[in-house]
Order: C-alpha cells, then structure tokens, then sequence
C-alpha cells in the first residue's frame, strides 16, 4: 500500500508576559525601553518556552495617558500596559530663605523648593532643576519671581530695599585725639 506522511507543525497557540519591563512608568517624551521583557510562548504540543524574537508596538510617547504595547510572536500577540505621566502643574513649597534684599544684591534660591504635580496624581518636591525669573535688585519695590519646570509657572514676591546704612562704627581711631 502507499505510505503517506502527517506532518504536525509546531505553532504558538498563545503568548503571555511572563515579567513586565523593569521600567513601566515614563515621562512624557522618553524613550520607551523594554529591558526586563520575558514572553514566554505556549505551543500546540503542550510545550512552552522563553522567546526572543518578537516584534514589539512603538507606544506614542509624546503625549500623556496609558499605553499599550502589542507583542507579537509566530502570529501570536499579547499587550501590556505602560504609563507615561506629564506635569499637570507646581507650586511653590518652601519659600526660599532670604526674601528680603537689597539694592544690587544677587538672588539666592537657598531654601527654595517646588512641588511638581504629575497627571497620575504623584508629586515630588525639587530643589534643583528648575528656572528663576524676574529677580530685579537694581530697583526697589515688591518683584514678582517665576519658577518654571518644563513649561510649567508658579510665582511668588520678594522685597528690593534701598541700601541704608544700618550701623556706624569706628574701625580705626584718628591718631590725634
């Protein structure tokens, strides 16, 4: 009689992220990184291994909200979930120590925090990385200064006085007295 061949072909039934990337929360404009990816693929003969070779959905970073990103193996996919937040506003915490000066005196931001808020509902308290303007010391008045964390503003006063002399004492006495 004729002998025929069965051919059984090995084929993934269904993926599953066996470990989320070890980043999963971004700002907006990162790079997405999946480092710490394990898919783990299950096939047709009850088998299961951790694979590599999958194509990964390039999830849009630009603007704020969840993300999914699509795995896809042997016509098999599986998503999960990033987050990538943006700042919703800030404000400021701590005022900065000194905020009386006077004329021609320089800015000092000592003792000045900002608290940034982010769009999952998150803060965080920042000493550096932010802009100061609006400092003016070559007149006096009241001088509105802004902080400013990527686009965002919070203002708060500080006061310019004239330069008054506030002591007077001898440091050298005439030789003749």
């Amino acid at each position: 009689g004729a002998s025929g061949t069965i051919t059984w072909l090995i084929r993934a039934t269904r993926l599953e992220v066996t470990h989320m990337p070890t980043k999963a929360r971004y700002f907006v404009g990162e790079t997405f990184d999946s480092a710490g990816l394990v898919i783990t693929a299950y096939y047709n003969d009850n088998t299961s291994e951790q694979v590599t070779g999958y194509t990964l959905s390039s999830p849009d970073m630009s603007v704020y909200g969840n993300k999914t990103v699509t795995v896809t193996f042997d016509e098999k996919t599986v998503d999960f979930n990033i987050l990538v937040v943006d700042i919703s506003g800030i404000e400021v915490k701590t005022m900065p120590t000194k905020v009386e000066y006077q004329k021609g005196d320089v800015f000092d931001t000592t003792g000045l925090s900002i608290l940034v808020k982010y769009t999952d509902g998150t803060s965080e308290t920042k000493t550096t990385g932010f802009e100061v303007s609006g400092f003016d010391s070559s007149s006096a008045g009241t001088k509105v200064i802004t902080v400013t964390v990527s686009g965002k503003t919070a203002t708060f006063e500080i006061s310019v006085s004239e330069a008054s002399i506030t002591a007077i004492s001898v440091t050298t006495m005439p030789s003749k007295v």
